[in-house]
Parts: structure tokens; sequence; C-alpha cells
């Protein structure tokens, strides 16, 4: 089936939030997943800016590929050159042929965003699991809120160019799914759970820095992921400033171009900690030094002299926060994953520096 949409000038419709529009542009652009475009599809129909019957939602687990007509779409919509009705009834469209299948109960959206009036943080009902007693999210999202744009100038880019680049911990988050790295660790499993395949469509986690990655995003800091880094080491020279999350495990040569940059703000402690290698072939991480590997004499890795893990990373609360230099750039004092949402000044701090 071919459809054709023909550019016609648009206008935002109020009821749409406009962090949409940057989802569907990087969703247009291959910065995000398609699972990622389909969570703002959710979002649109739980909120009824899609109207779609429950009868004619899939109750299906499978997941179809998204035709190449609705990539354009959207990337012709974040340019403003067709209309929301034009673009709200092609997502209407996949859905009631199941090509993209919602399940409007599993999807029901709770916010918890506490007292934080910066973004609002939530979560789908499916992803609460019960842990120690506690429903706690296994992955979390965010959105910026009406009426805020003054305040996300001063933090963030949308009026103008970064020369910022956010390099996100995918290869972290993987070495931290059990059975992984840690299994290993606790002498639960052999040096088999030291080599990873990178899974690309697993939530980052605390451990990965997901906040930290969802929220700079919103902000419209430009993304490169450590698995495009590691394929490219040079990709962040091209960038004035470079910020990095929990990106505890690298390989050797992302080490060193990352500790030759000029700029860097390392927001998380424990970064640049054990040495990884990368199979590009079949998408894997190997742990090869670092965290008390090959032996229990080894600590950081790559032996890194500003190395900030202790006692930085086990501060969560970030109450004393603060950067402090180092010879290429500044660290931060604490591990901000459930704070930085909430964070005015950090954010701005990280954007001016």
């Amino acid at each position: 089936m071919i459809i054709l949409i023909i550019p016609i000038p648009m206008v935002f419709s109020e009821d749409i939030p406009y962090w949409i529009h940057s989802t569907a542009e990087w969703w247009a652009n291959d910065s995000i997943s398609d699972k990622e475009f389909i969570n703002a599809v959710e979002f649109l129909i739980n909120n009824e800016i899609i109207v779609i019957q429950v009868g004619e939602i899939s109750d299906s687990k499978e997941q179809k590929s998204i035709p190449s007509w609705v990539k354009q779409n959207a990337k012709w919509w974040s340019e403003n050159q067709i209309n929301d009705d034009t673009f709200l009834q092609g997502l209407k469209f996949l859905v009631e042929l199941k090509i993209i299948n919602i399940n409007q109960v599993e999807n029901e959206i709770i916010n918890f965003s506490g007292d934080s009036t910066l973004f609002t943080k939530y979560a789908y009902k499916k992803d609460f699991r019960n842990i120690n007693g506690q429903m706690i999210p296994i992955e979390s999202h965010f959105k910026l809120n009406e009426g805020m744009e003054k305040t996300y100038e001063e933090i963030g880019f949308f009026n103008q160019k970064s020369d910022t680049v956010v390099v996100t911990p995918l290869f972290t988050s993987t070495a931290y799914w059990e059975p992984g790295f840690y299994s290993y660790y606790r002498g639960e499993c052999e040096e088999i759970c030291l080599t990873k395949k990178i899974d690309f469509e697993k939530p980052f986690g605390f451990s990965g820095s997901e906040s930290g990655f969802k929220i700079l995003k919103l902000l419209n800091y430009h993304i490169v992921s450590d698995f495009e880094m590691a394929k490219n080491p040079q990709i962040i020279n091209k960038y004035d400033k470079v910020i990095l999350l929990h990106n505890e495990y690298v390989t050797k040569q992302m080490f060193e171009t990352i500790t030759d940059h000029p700029k860097v703000v390392y927001l998380y402690p424990n970064a640049l900690y054990g040495e990884v290698k990368f199979n590009e072939e079949n998408e894997t991480i190997t742990l090869i030094r670092g965290h008390s590997y090959p032996s229990a004499d080894v600590d950081n890795g790559f032996e890194w002299e500003f190395d900030n893990t202790r006692p930085y990373e086990f501060d969560s609360e970030c109450l004393e926060w603060e950067f402090y230099e180092i010879d290429n750039g500044i660290m931060l004092n604490c591990y901000p994953e459930n704070v930085l949402f909430t964070n005015f000044e950090m954010l701005k701090e990280i954007k001016e520096y």
C-alpha cells in the first residue's frame, strides 16, 4: 500500500505536548528506537489525543514492522510541513490495522513527579514490579511541562545550537543486566557471564543513568551512544564539550579519546572504571580488566588517577553536590540519578560550563 501525503503548512494543536514533536524528530532521524516512538503513541492514546475504541486495540505481543512512510510523515510533521490531523490519522491507521500494538490497560500512565515542577516523571502501569514490598517501575519516562519555555531555555537547547554531546552508557547497562558481570562478581556465574550481548530494547535502569540520559535528551542535547563511539571513538571530537553519564565500562580507545578531550563533564561518579572489548560483528562486550578482574588487586581497569568511585558513587541524595575540576573537565561529587530531574541549578551549571 502506498499512501501519498502532500505537505501543507501546519498549526500545532494545544492538545499535543510539544515534547512529542521532539520525539517524532528524533525517531525520524533514527536517534531513538521504534519502542521509544511507540511509547509516545501510547501516551497520545492514553490521553485520548488519538481516540481508539478498546476493541480495536490489539492484545498481541508481536510488534510488526512500521512502514517507512510513517517515519517520513514524522519527519514532515516535525518540520511543520504537515498538520496535526494528518499525522495523528496516520498513527491511528497503524493502531487500527494492528501494525502498532497498544494495550490501553497495561499502558495506563502513572505520574510520580513528587515535588518537582521542572519535569513530569511518569511510568506505565505494566512496568511496575513488586520489589521488597514496594511497587517500583523498571522504566521511567519524563516530559516537559507546558508554560516553562523560558526555564528550559536556560538549561537546554531549543532556540540555539548545541556544541555538547552526551555519551549514553549502553555498555554499562548491558553489564548490569542479570545474568551478567555482577553475577560473576558475586560468584554466581563463571567467566561466560563476562561476555554479554547488547540488548538495545532493555531500559538503561538506575545503573545505566536512564533518567540523566532521558532528561538531557528532552533538553535537546546531542546524543551519541557508547555503541556508536566504540565503532568510531573520534565521533566526540567534533563537539566542544562532552558529557559522560555512568559510563562505567568502556573500551581502551574510548577511554583514551575521552581523557584526551579538553572539556568533559563527568556527571556520574564511577565512569571509566572497567575496560571492555567490543565485538562489532557479534554486538557483544567482554570484560578485560577492572572491578577485581582478572585478579583481586585490580581496581580501576585503566589505573586512572582521577577515578572518583569512592565515596561519591554511593551518595544518591546529592545534598551537598558540587562540581570540582580535574585536568580535562569537571566531576560531580555524587550520583545524581534520583535528583537531576528536580535540580534546575545543577542542569544550568552543566549547560554553562
